[in-house]
């Protein structure tokens, strides 16, 4: 198994690099195998280079030497190394500018932010109990609307009970025979059902039109997050760029 110690220097072009000292184990038809688990048996390796990136996931030979990380498990890659000197220890010119929170009241709003826009993202997630596209409240306040329209339904069936075959209203007395025998006006007071349909349907309306301004402020909140995440990390120079 490797040992930090054949780690090499840090190298800014190359970063860091890690040679195994260990010649490879060989299968009876000569390619090369790990023994590291049973569950690694049947895999074979044609070229040294691929058997030591394998070994790599199970070495993970990257370590820290910074103080407080004696205990910290090594990396699998060199990158994921570089990335934790620079996150943690502001090693290798640190991170870049920190992204911030967008909710004013939130303590992540300033302060040491987040390194990474899919931390950023995650913390809006949990936190804030949203996605960055508003689609949870919308899911939510359209489950509203869908139990408003089912109760409109119910009062409109309602109505339709107190009508003739021919759509006409039936009589006071017939109403009056409905109650005595049975109906559920406790107060003695008949309801007029086509009132309470209009008063569903103006609150049904209601909620459709504060749904539309909230999915309208989600849009622009994500604009203006979306805004500030590309002010926050600019665009990484490309190879043609550096060249």
């Amino acid at each position: 198994m490797s040992s930090p110690d054949n780690q090499e220097p840090f190298s800014p072009r190359r970063g860091y690099t890690h040679k195994r000292s260990e010649e490879p184990p060989r299968n009876t038809q000569g390619k090369m195998i790990c023994k590291f688990q049973s569950t690694c048996a049947n895999i074979t390796f044609e070229r040294r280079c691929e058997w030591s990136k394998h070994m790599d996931k199970h070495d993970r030979p990257y370590k820290c030497l910074e103080p407080g990380c004696e205990k910290l498990q090594g990396f699998t890659y060199s990158g994921g190394l570089l990335r934790h000197q620079r996150e943690v220890h502001k090693m290798h010119g640190g991170t870049k500018k920190a992204l911030y929170c967008p909710e004013p009241n939130c303590k992540r709003n300033s302060g040491s932010g987040f390194t990474r826009k899919e931390n950023l993202s995650e913390h809006i997630r949990r936190v804030h109990r949203r996605t960055t596209d508003g689609s949870e409240f919308a899911a939510q306040a359209q489950n509203g609307l869908d139990h408003l329209e089912a109760a409109a339904a119910a009062a409109a069936a309602t109505e339709d009970d107190g009508m003739n075959t021919d759509g006409t209203e039936r009589s006071s007395k017939r109403k009056r025979d409905d109650y005595l025998n049975g109906g559920d006006d406790l107060n003695g007071d008949f309801v007029h059902e086509g009132d309470a349909v209009k008063r569903l349907k103006g609150e049904n309306q209601e909620l459709k039109d504060r749904m539309k301004q909230m999915e309208d402020s989600m849009r622009q909140q994500q604009s203006m997050l979306q805004e500030l995440l590309n002010r926050q990390q600019p665009i990484a120079p490309t190879a043609s760029m550096v060249g």
